[in-house]
């Protein structure tokens, strides 16, 4: 996907409906289906505060879902949306 953004230029990325770091957040739940916002930042390397953000912004535009976590009453899992995974 951002080999697409790239190969179009300016143009596309002006009307892309996320930005570079909410697609790749997108695309590690689409890798990783169910993780919980600790393992998302692991894999982005952000702060906590920076990727609750991130998701509260993408669960807004309606590209992922926050279901409670089985294993935990305090967590939640992140998944894509079928608005995420189109």
């Amino acid at each position: 996907m951002l080999e697409v953004l790239r190969s179009h230029g300016r143009d596309l990325s002006a009307i892309a409906p996320v930005s570079a770091s909410q697609l790749r957040v997108l695309y590690i739940l689409a890798g990783d289906d169910g993780i919980n916002l600790r393992t998302l930042g692991d894999e982005l390397g952000s702060a906590p505060s920076a990727v609750s953000r991130m998701c509260d912004r993408l669960h807004a535009l309606g590209f992922i879902q926050r279901t409670p976590s089985t294993a935990s009453r305090r967590e939640v899992e992140l998944r894509l949306s079928d608005k995420g995974v189109a």
